[in-house]
C-alpha cells in the first residue's frame, strides 16, 4: 500500500533511520535484528547505540555489518535508558526517524505504513501504531493488546489538548518502541528530558503533539515484549517517590494557559491516578520499615473525595477496596503479616495478570491478527 501511494505520487523513497538503544541485549538483539531487516520497505539504515554491554551483544550486531547495520558505541552510562535513547537519535540521518527497541519484534510492514501516514498527513509530527504484549519466549499475552481509549476507538490524529485529556483519563497509550517522527519536527521540538526520568516520553509526545498532530495506526505493527528481568522492573521495586509520569502531569498543569484545556473529568480521573500512586508508595515505605510516613500517606489517600468517587468506577474499584484493610494492617503495624500475604497471595496474582498467555484456542483463533 504505501509503496503504491509513493509510487503514484511519483517521489523518490525517503529515507528512514532506525535507531535501537540497547544495553546487554544478547538474548533479543537478533531476533529484532532479524524483524528490522525484514522490513519491505527499501530505503532504511539502522543505527544500533551500544551502551556499555558486558555480553555479547556487540559482536551479534556486528554480525550484522554486512546487512547495513551500523553498531556505535556509547560509553555515557546512566540510570535511564532515555540517555542512549538521545543519543542514537542524533546520530540519524534520514528525514524520517523510527526508535525501536532492542528486545522488541516488529512487522515487515511497520515501516512502509508509518511513512506513508507521514506522507499523506502532512501536519503530522510524528505517527505511532498499536502493540501487542508478548512474553520472554515471544508468546502473546492474554488481553495484551495496547489499545486506544474506547472514546477515542477511531481517532487516527491527536492534538496537544485532546491528547492531554486522554493521558490525564488514560495514562500513556503511546507506546516509545513504535515511535517515527520527522527529523524536523525533533529538531525543533528537542529530544527527551532526562528530569523525566522514565516519563520522559510523555513530556516529548506533549511537545510534538503542540507542534503538529501525533498519529496512531489502528493495527498491532509491534510486539512488546515484558519481562521481570528488564531494567525498569528492578529499578521501581519498592519505589517510594511520586510515579515520574504524575511528575509529568504536575509540571504541565502548573501551567495557567494548559490547566485551562483540562476537562472536569479527565481532571478527576488524574486525581485517582494519584491517589492510586499514593497507596503503592506507602506500601512500600510501610514495607521499608518507614511506619510513620506510610501511616499519613495512607491516610491523606484514603480521606480525598476521589477515593470515594474511584470506588465507584471500573479502573480503580477493585485496587481502592484492597487498600481498605491495608489501611488497618498498616495502623495496626502489622508489617510482616502484610508482607507475607503480599508475597503469597498478590505477588503472584499479579505476576499472572502482567504474564498471562493467550489459551491454546484464543491464541488460533487470532493468529491473524497477533502474528508479525
Amino acid at each position: 500500500m504505501a509503496k503504491k501511494i509513493l509510487q503514484e505520487a511519483d517521489i523518490n523513497w525517503p529515507k528512514v533511520t532506525i535507531c535501537v538503544p540497547v544495553r546487554n541485549g544478547e538474548r533479543t538483539i537478533r531476533r529484532t535484528l532479524d524483524s528490522i531487516l525484514a522490513q519491505d520497505y527499501p530505503n532504511f539504515e539502522v543505527i544500533v547505540s551500544d551502551n556499555c554491554s558486558n555480553d555479547d551483544t556487540a559482536s551479534i550486531v556486528q554480525e550484522y555489518a554486512g546487512q547495513g547495520v551500523r553498531y556505535q558505541f556509547n560509553p555515557k552510562l546512566e540510570t535511564w535508558g532515555e540517555s542512549n535513547w538521545n543519543y542514537v537519535l542524533s546520530l540519524a540521518e534520514g528525514p524520517f526517524i523510527a526508535l525501536y527497541h532492542a528486545d522488541d519484534l516488529y512487522s515487515p510492514t511497520i515501516v512502509s505504513r508509518q511513512v506513508e501516514f507521514l506522507m499523506k498527513h502532512h501536519k503530522a509530527s510524528a505517527v505511532f501504531t498499536k502493540t501487542q504484549k508478548i512474553d520472554k519466549f515471544d508468546r502473546p499475552i492474554r488481553k495484551g493488546i495496547i489499545r486506544l481509549p474506547k472514546e477515542h476507538g477511531d481517532r487516527e490524529e491527536f492534538d496537544f489538548t485532546n491528547l492531554l485529556n486522554a493521558v490525564l483519563k488514560y495514562g500513556n497509550f503511546l507506546t516509545v518502541p513504535t515511535l517515527m517522527v520527522r527529523r524536523e519536527s525533533l529538531d525543533k521540538v528537542g529530544s527527551f528530558n532526562l528530569k523525566f526520568c522514565s516519563a520522559a516520553d510523555i513530556d516529548l509526545w506533549f511537545r510534538l503533539s503542540q507542534l503538529g498532530f501525533v498519529g496512531i495506526i489502528d493495527e498491532p505493527l509491534h510486539k512488546y515484549r515484558i519481562s521481570e528481568e528488564q531494567e525498569s522492573a528492578k529499578i521501581f521495586k519498592f519505589r517510594t517517590h511520586r510515579a515520574h509520569f504524575l511528575q509529568v502531569m504536575d509540571y504541565y498543569l502548573s501551567i495557567p494557559k494548559i490547566h485551562q484545556l483540562v476537562k472536569l473529568q479527565a481532571f478527576r480521573y488524574y486525581k485517582m491516578y494519584s491517589i492510586s500512586d499514593d497507596i503503592i508508595r506507602a506500601l512500600n515505605m510501610f514495607f521499608l520499615g518507614n511506619i510513620a510516613d506510610s501511616r499519613l500517606l495512607m491516610r491523606s489517600a484514603l480521606s480525598r473525595p476521589e477515593f470515594r468517587e474511584g470506588l465507584r468506577t471500573k479502573q480503580y474499584a477493585r485496587q481502592f477496596l484492597l487498600s481498605l484493610p491495608v489501611f488497618v494492617a498498616i495502623q495496626l503495624g502489622k508489617r510482616k503479616l502484610l508482607y507475607s500475604l503480599y508475597e503469597r497471595y498478590y505477588k503472584p496474582w499479579r505476576r499472572y495478570r502482567r504474564l498471562q498467555l493467550f489459551k491454546k484456542k484464543e491464541r488460533n483463533m487470532n493468529n491473524g491478527c497477533h502474528t508479525l
